[in-house]
């Protein structure tokens, strides 16, 4: 009860602000800053930390530049219970050939409840009706090996229109801007072992448009971000260079136009034993005064026969204990499909 009351009213106060520029008593901001709360279910275990090293085609909503890392046909699904029980989904479909990738992502809100606070929890009375949506299409390229003549070197440069359409309680906005981001991973293979090297930059909403409710403006939630990745392979089994893995991500995230957000320092650490399981932990310092993440995955890149890959996520969450009161001290949990076929 008291992580639904929190959620609500956090929701209200972040989504329904556009009520109040409409009576005249402020300017709106920012909207759609739940937008950067669901990453997929990888993502939410490492902290959001993993910028450098995207996978699914739905992490095109966080970087248009990411390395799809097989030539062939991308889908993804996440979902999460973030906020109780009001749940986020991410779509996301992509496809690479040679050099060239074209994904789509989406990602949804929606939430039909009475608002309820500390002071009524059986509900004010208020029902609150958010239905939001933002589309990412984007294209990258992979320069690497034009530039470096090596397949060890993987740089990706791309765009993306981001379009964020939405209705809170009868008040509807929508409006269109461009993503842009880049891509850049060394890999050394050894004899008995792998070594990489990754980092990444992405920002959202680069021309800061804005739209107008009642005559009232508001714009859309700006963001840069910074990533590194560095991976390290152990032969193990039949695989020789990578059986066993470790893996440590950091992504600084900087919101440009929100002031009730400061440059957050996202970290996590994953284990993946036999190109077949994944455990992850991670650190999210932007989320809730800081969360925790801890994650397992199923990868089935190598174990599946024929041209099928599959991943299987599973993720959970603990808020900064500091926020207890409000949320509780139960885990949230995501889990994420990852699928391709590759030609």
């Amino acid at each position: 009860m008291k992580l639904r009351i929190a959620v609500l009213t956090l929701i209200a106060l972040t989504v329904l602000s556009s009520t109040a520029m409409a009576a005249g008593f402020v300017r709106l901001g920012t909207v759609n800053s739940w937008e950067n709360i669901l990453s997929s279910a990888r993502g939410r275990a490492l902290g959001n930390s993993h910028l450098a090293t995207l996978q699914s085609p739905t992490a095109v909503l966080d970087n248009p530049a990411l390395i799809l890392d097989r030539n062939g046909a991308h889908f993804a699904y996440d979902r999460s219970n973030y906020v109780s029980d009001i749940n986020l989904e991410n779509y996301g479909v992509g496809i690479r050939f040679g050099n060239l990738s074209v994904i789509a992502g989406t990602r949804t809100l929606k939430v039909v409840d009475e608002i309820r606070t500390a002071y009524n929890p059986e509900g004010t009375g208020t029902l609150l009706e958010i239905s939001d949506r933002v589309l990412v299409l984007g294209a990258s390229y992979d320069l690497g090996p034009l530039i470096f003549k090596s397949p060890r070197f993987a740089w990706t440069v791309g765009l993306g229109h981001r379009h964020t359409k939405g209705t809170t309680n009868e008040v509807s906005y929508g409006q269109g801007d461009l993503d842009a981001g880049t891509t850049f991973r060394w890999r050394s293979p050894m004899e008995r072992g792998l070594f990489e090297v990754s980092a990444a930059a992405s920002g959202t909403n680069l021309l800061g448009n804005s739209f107008e409710v009642d005559e009232r403006e508001t714009e859309l939630s700006q963001r840069t971000a910074f990533g590194l990745g560095l991976k390290y392979g152990f032969p193990l089994g039949r695989f020789t260079q990578d059986g066993l893995t470790f893996a440590a991500t950091a992504t600084s995230v900087r919101p440009r136009n929100n002031p009730y957000r400061t440059t957050a320092l996202n970290l996590g650490l994953e284990c993946v034993v036999y190109q077949l399981i994944a455990l992850r932990l991670g650190y999210d310092e932007g989320a809730f005064n800081g969360t925790t993440g801890h994650g397992i995955g199923l990868v089935l890149d190598e174990h599946l026969p024929g041209p099928a890959v599959v991943r299987v996520d599973f993720s959970w969450i603990n808020p900064d204990a500091s926020l207890d009161l409000l949320f509780g001290d139960s885990p949230q949990e995501a889990w994420s499909v990852n699928a391709a076929w590759e030609f």
